[in-house]
């Protein structure tokens, strides 16, 4: 299987996102690790993907991939209308970047994540970091 791959994936609103699939070697790990970096006009864009496989099996890998895809296109978190940001339900899940977070594909600021807890003054939360290689 040659790599990188193209693939394009419909998201939760039925936009077409397209994806760049690398694969990454480590030489101390013998096992396969597949990067999906969204792409918009040639430049990488909001939704990155990860997966990791103990076997170096890059097809057995990419299903995983391609399941995970389609798992993180098929949900929105957020609303966001101007520099307004708004939760659809009480689970915010995205990625963190260079000086802000992507989630649903779009960068939030972190004055906007500020706002965001304002919002639920009161509340109680949960934190939770995950690995991007995790299913």
């Amino acid at each position: 299987m040659e790599f990188p791959l193209e693939r394009s994936y419909l998201d939760y609103a039925g936009k077409t996102r397209r994806f760049s699939i690398h694969r990454n070697q480590n030489p101390s790990w013998p096992g396969c690790i597949l990067e999906a970096q969204e792409m918009v006009n040639g430049q990488p864009a909001g939704y990155h993907f990860e997966v990791s496989s103990d076997a170096d099996n890059p097809v057995a890998a990419l299903g995983l991939l391609h399941s995970k895809i389609q798992a993180g296109l098929s949900r929105r978190y957020a609303y966001t209308k101007g520099d307004n940001v708004t939760m659809l339900g009480d689970t915010l899940k995205g990625r963190i970047t260079n000086n802000r977070l992507i989630v649903d594909g779009e960068p939030i600021s972190y004055d906007q994540l500020i706002d965001l807890f304002s919002m639920h003054e009161g509340f109680d939360f949960e934190m939770k970091f995950v690995d991007s290689c995790a299913p």
